[in-house]
Formats: structure tokens, C-alpha cells, sequence
């Protein structure tokens, strides 16, 4: 018992003289902790942060005329280069080679020096670079790469494509965070900052690249530095106090030797899977001395902590990526369920459509449709589903199937949405709804009947050239009650005139005093507009909700589509002034006017008619053997037939001559007249003018009485 106490004794009094050295131990083990946790905490939850320093730092040493010199460069010689096929390798070079001269000028060379400064002395940073923005055709060009490899990854002009709205989410301000994406297997964080004149005017923005596998590098070479530190100061610490204790200094041994394991094993490390099934400091027990225990506690902790930290981290990574992954496989679906390739129907001259889709995120809950019901039927479809991102997408495709399939079956807009709407409410297990307007327009007559299902007003555009809004009834959304029931109404448009429709994220798109665009001002855009190209109007209301909205976040889609109805297309045909084309010229008038339905009696008049002043064009118009032709068209609408018989004889009104006195016997008659009177008694209207050199006779005839 005595001899026990007295080794206990000595081994409190070898401890008392190494107390001081361990309080320095703790005190230089807590300053490498706490640097650590800083480290991390600066390193990878600040990266916004770090971007914005790094590019004031920079921007503050560029040379704002060497900057301002590459930007207009770039920027006239990328505008002045026409559409380039990039699949052809010769065609890349080619391109490239427009911009060759600029990275031998003293100004390149002086940006490039310093990005490539920056780029090479921060740990975190990636890659430093210049770029314009080219908002017009929605890329980013760039300037200058700081990359300091052997080959320059983007030379001056080469080209990414993003969109406005989504460029405006990438330049950061005090109050946004960086972005996360993942490029060819790695996982990047990255952002945008302005660089400024002295006037405080962009010249260009500056990006920077941070490589989420650089920081997890960085944080493994620092952990590295961290374990090898305190392992000296143990060996120090241990090898001053006594030599005697071999117990403590095989346990700092064992130690020193799970450490250099454990960095090794880490320089190595391709996932933390891999680091969470190996225990290096599992073993290890601290010797006898009390501070020892708790050091290989921390070291077992941290080793924990750190798998589990970059576990995380990749998993958050790898749900980030597959949650983009989704959303753009959603978004292509979605953009290629609406029609978007203009004019959509070429060989059709009777009407013009153009139609717009700009989704507020990557999947919006917007669509629109057209499509024909029947030759001489065009159904027009705009729609606005309830939510956002990739369950409005699938509800989208739902709706748009459904209301075009019934409308092909046929019936009135009110009908169609009637059962689409029963159709939607048993499938509709997430409680989802959508907004619709449905229009069926009549080609040969320019009728157009139409529903509403809680959608916007259309709005249409007269002979006059202005749009007027059309309040119409509203129906209940669809998807709603499974009795709803929705109402048709008519719009007539003549030949020339428009209709304009669209969703709530136009009229809903705010600024940055949280204002609203709303209707009126669409009204004023429309009537600012004079063209007859749909897609002039759409580009005018989308301009002025930008300039409006002035860079302020847009919550909702934007949709729109305009149709300009131009009237039924008028068939021509141009024969020789020979008496033996009149059976030519009768089937042509024939197959037009029985492809609307003509009546028998009717047509045996047009008949007449047509053949009466043709004869009469082929006797009469040209003199003296000369030879001429007749032109002679053909349109229907709404039931009345109109003829023109056009050609380049001499000038002869057919109406100047006096009708005949039909009381008189035919032997009593003065000759000629007959066949003009007859004419005239059987059209609904005959008129001639002469004009241009040219004969045009009209005929007018209700082919339906």
C-alpha cells in the first residue's frame, strides 16, 4: 500500500513539473481549433462574401481605360459577326480568329496580368474573369480570363447563353448569396460583380469562380496542418517533462502515429463515405494523464465531425444537383409541349400568330396552344395552371391535352371546357386549378366563338387600328367543382383586325415600389404598336413590362399570343383571252364557290355571268390580232361569292350601255345588251373600274339563297 503511494506521489510531482507546459499546449491546441472553425466558417457558408471582396480588390487595380477599352472591342466586333455554325471545328476557329488581335494589345495584357494575379494567390479562388453582357441576344461574352494555365480557357469572345432574368440572379448584392452548380463533375460556387468608371457607370461585370473540391482541399491541408501542430507540441511537451513516463509517451507515439495515418489516409480521400468507415484515432486511450484523454477525445470528435461535415455537405450537393437535374428536364418537356416554331402554318394566308413564353422560374405553370379542328377551324388555347415548378408542369401537359383532344371532337368553346373541367376534377388528386381561355375561330368568316374559364380579358384590335378590351363572362376555374358550367360568346373579326390574349403575370408584373402593370397599360403598348406582325406587338408589351418592372424580381409567367386575321385567301387564275379556256375558267369558279357550299341555282347564275363577260373580254378587249390574258380570282365569305375578272384590253365599261326594253319582241330589240342585263338582274352586285391600264370587272353573288 505504501509502496503504491509513493509511486502515485512521484507521478504527481513529475506531473506538477510539466503543468506549465501543458497549459501552453492548451492554450495553442485552443488557438488551432478556433482558427479552424473560423476557417470553415469563412471559407464555405461566406462565399458570397469572399467573391465581393476579391472583386473589389481587384476591380479597385484595373485600369479603367484598359477595361473600357477590351469591353467596346469586344462589343463592336461581336456585334458585327453574323450567325455562326459552331458543330463545324473550322467555323470555331474562324470565330476566334476575329478576336486574336486584342489579346496582343498592351491594354489585354495589363487586365489579363492582374486577374491572373488574383487568380493564382487566393486558395479559394478558382478563376478570375471579364465579361459583357450582350442582353439583346441573351449572352455573355467574354474579356478576359485570368486562368494561368498553358492554354487560355476563354479567349476574348467567347460566348455562354444566359437569359436576362436569369444573369440579373447571378450579380451579387449585400443582401444575395452566390450560386451552386455542378459543370463536369464538379461542384461550383460563382458570382457577378459590376465594375465601375469613375462615374460610377458598368463597364463590364467580373466573375468569379470558387470550386466547392478546392475548399474541401483547402479544409483537408488545413485539418493536416492542425493535427501535425499539436503532435509537436505533444512530443515537445512530453519529451521535456520526463522521459520516465513510457506509458504516456507510447500513447503520444501511438497518437503522432494515427495522425500521420490519418493525413495520409486524407490526402488520398475521394469521399467522405470513405473517411466515416475508418477510425484512426479509434485506439488510442491518452496514457495516464487527464489532458491527454480529453486531446484524444477532441481528435476522435473532430475526426467525426469532419467525416460528417463533408458528408453533408456532398449530400446537399448531390440533392441540389439532382433537384436542378429535375427541373430542367421538366423545362425542356414544357417548352417543347407549346408550339414554338413561327409562322406555325406557312401555306395558310388567312390569318398570322405569333405567342410568347417567359417562365419566372425554371418550370412555370403557363402554356398556350393552337391547332386546327377541321380545315376551316383554328383553335386558339391560353392557360395559367395554379403553383409553380415541376407538379404545374405535369398539371400544365395534363390540361393542354385534354382541351385540345375534346376540342377536335368538336362542339362549342363552353362545351369543350365544360368537360374538360369533369375531366380535370377526377384526376386531380394535388387539388391543383387552371385558368383558361379558349377561342375557335371560323377562317373562311373570321367568327370566333369563345369561353372563359377565370381568365384574363382578350383584347382586340378593330379596323380603326386600337385594341378594346373584351369584358366577357367568366367561368369558375377548371379543376375546381366538377359542375361547373362555362358559357360561349362571339367575336367577329373582320380582315386586318387582331386578338391579343395572355396571363396575370403581365398585368401582376411588378417594379421595384411593388406597383402593378395591369391592363390599361397593356391597352397602351398595344395602341403604341402599328404593324401587322403579331410578334411586333408581343415584343412591345414584353419591352414595356421590362422598362417598367426596371430589374425587380418577377414572381409569376409571363404569356402571351396574338392573331391577326387576314381574311379568306382569294384563289387566282390566269388564262389567254380564247373562248376555248371559258370551260377552264367555269371549273376553277366552280371548285371554289362548291367547296362552301354553294346552291345549284346559284351557281348555274355565277355560271352565266362569268361566262357572259369572259366571251365578251375574249371578243372585244384586244384589236388587231393581239394577244392578251385574263385574270380571273376567286374568295368566299360568309356565303357571298366574289369574281373579278381582270385584264389589260382597251378601256370598256360594260354598265355604260343602256339595258334593253325587254316589252319589245327580239326582232323589234335593238341587238346586243341582252347578256350584260342579265347580268346585272341575277348578281347581287356588278360594278367596273379602270385602273392602272387594266379592265376589272366585279361580281358579287349569294351562293347560299
Amino acid at each position: 500500500m505504501k509502496e503504491n503511494k509513493e509511486k502515485k506521489t512521484v507521478s504527481i510531482r513529475h506531473l506538477i513539473g510539466t503543468t506549465v507546459l501543458q497549459v501552453v499546449f492548451f492554450m495553442a491546441l485552443s488557438a488551432l481549433v478556433l482558427g479552424y472553425i473560423s476557417f470553415i466558417v469563412g471559407a464555405l457558408e461566406d462565399s458570397a462574401a469572399v467573391i465581393r471582396d476579391v472583386s473589389a480588390m481587384a476591380s479597385s487595380e484595373l485600369n479603367e481605360k484598359d477595361v473600357m477599352f477590351l469591353s467596346s472591342e469586344v462589343e463592336k466586333i461581336n456585334a458585327d459577326i453574323p450567325a455562326f455554325n459552331f458543330e463545324k471545328e473550322e467555323a470555331w476557329f474562324k470565330y476566334k480568329d476575329r478576336f486574336s488581335h486584342l489579346t496582343k494589345t498592351e491594354e489585354y495584357k495589363n487586365v489579363r496580368s492582374l486577374l491572373e494575379k488574383y487568380n493564382r494567390n487566393s486558395e479559394l479562388v478558382s478563376s478570375v474573369f471579364l465579361v459583357n453582357y450582350d442582353e439583346k441576344n441573351s449572352r455573355i461574352v467574354y474579356l478576359a480570363d485570368g486562368y494561368w494555365g498553358e492554354e487560355v480557357p476563354c479567349f476574348p469572345g467567347t460566348m455562354d447563353t444566359v437569359s436576362p432574368a436569369e444573369f440579373r440572379t447571378l450579380v451579387l448584392t449585400e443582401n444575395t448569396s452566390a450560386k451552386l452548380e455542378r459543370t463536369g463533375g464538379i461542384v461550383w460556387i460563382y458570382g457577378y460583380m459590376p465594375v465601375k468608371d469613375s462615374q460610377g457607370n458598368v463597364i463590364c461585370y467580373m466573375g468569379i469562380d470558387m470550386s466547392v473540391e478546392r475548399i474541401k482541399g483547402v479544409l483537408i491541408e488545413y485539418t493536416i496542418q492542425v493535427v501535425l501542430a499539436m503532435a509537436a507540441v505533444i512530443i515537445i511537451t512530453m519529451i521535456i517533462g520526463s522521459r520516465k513516463v513510457r506509458k504516456n509517451t507510447e500513447a503520444i507515439i501511438k497518437l503522432t502515429s494515427s495522425a500521420e495515418d490519418f493525413l495520409s489516409y486524407g490526402k488520398n480521400l475521394s469521399s467522405s463515405e470513405e473517411l466515416n468507415k475508418t477510425r484512426f484515432f479509434e485506439n488510442n486511450d491518452g496514457g495516464n494523464i487527464y489532458e491527454f484523454h480529453r486531446l484524444v477525445d477532441a481528435l476522435k470528435s473532430l475526426e467525426q465531425g469532419l467525416g460528417d461535415y463533408i458528408n453533408r455537405v456532398t449530400e446537399m450537393n448531390v440533392e441540389a444537383e439532382k433537384s436542378r437535374s429535375d427541373l430542367r428536364l421538366a423545362n425542356t418537356i414544357q417548352s417543347n409541349a407549346v408550339p414554338n416554331a413561327f409562322p406555325p402554318f406557312p401555306d395558310r394566308k388567312e390569318f398570322d400568330i405569333y405567342a410568347d413564353m417567359l417562365t419566372a422560374k425554371e418550370v412555370g405553370g403557363d402554356f398556350y396552344d393552337f391547332f386546327f379542328i377541321d380545315n376551316d377551324h383554328l383553335g386558339l388555347v391560353i392557360a395559367d395552371v395554379s403553383g409553380k415548378g415541376f407538379p404545374a408542369a405535369l398539371f400544365m401537359m395534363e390540361s393542354k391535352i385534354i382541351i385540345a383532344e375534346r376540342a377536335k371532337l368538336g362542339g362549342t368553346p363552353g362545351e369543350i371546357l365544360s368537360d374538360a373541367n369533369r375531366q380535370l376534377c377526377r384526376s386531380n388528386a394535388a387539388e391543383m386549378f387552371v385558368t383558361a381561355w379558349l377561342g375557335i375561330l371560323e377562317i373562311s368568316t373570321g367568327k370566333m366563338l369563345c369561353s372563359n374559364a377565370g381568365h384574363e380579358y382578350p383584347m382586340v384590335r378593330r379596323s380603326n387600328g386600337l385594341f378594346e378590351m373584351i369584358k366577357d363572362r367568366h367561368g369558375f376555374v377548371l379543376g375546381g367543382f366538377e359542375s361547373s358550367k362555362y358559357s360561349t360568346y362571339e367575336i367577329n373579326l373582320e380582315s386586318g383586325e387582331a386578338i391579343y390574349v395572355y396571363t396575370d403575370g403581365i398585368t401582376e408584373a411588378n417594379n421595384n415600389e411593388k406597383e402593378l402593370f395591369g391592363r390599361n397599360r397593356i391597352l397602351e403598348s398595344l395602341n403604341s404598336c402599328r404593324s401587322e406582325k403579331p410578334e411586333d406587338y408581343i415584343n412591345t408589351v414584353s419591352q414595356a413590362v421590362a422598362v417598367f418592372a426596371d430589374g425587380a424580381p418577377q414572381f409569376d409567367d409571363q404569356t402571351q399570343m396574338c392573331l391577326i386575321y387576314r381574311g379568306p385567301e382569294t384563289k387566282t387564275l390566269t388564262v389567254e383571252a380564247d373562248k376555248s379556256r371559258l370551260d377552264e375558267v367555269i371549273a376553277f369558279i366552280n371548285n371554289e364557290i362548291e367547296a362552301s357550299g354553294s346552291g345549284e341555282k346559284a351557281e348555274r347564275q355565277l355560271d352565266m355571268a362569268v361566262e357572259e363577260l369572259f366571251v365578251n373580254i375574249c371578243s372585244y378587249a384586244y384589236r388587231n390580232g393581239e394577244k392578251g390574258s385574263v385574270k380571273i380570282s376567286c374568295s368566299v365569305k360568309d356565303g357571298m361569292a366574289t369574281v373579278v375578272l381582270e385584264d389589260n384590253g382597251e378601256a370598256f365599261n360594260p354598265l355604260s350601255k343602256d339595258d334593253p326594253d325587254i316589252s319589245l319582241s327580239a326582232e323589234e330589240r335593238e341587238i346586243g345588251g341582252l347578256g350584260i342585263f342579265m347580268v346585272k338582274k341575277t348578281m347581287d352586285d356588278f360594278s367596273y373600274e379602270y385602273a392602272d391600264g387594266k379592265n376589272r370587272v366585279t361580281l358579287k353573288k349569294n351562293i347560299r339563297k
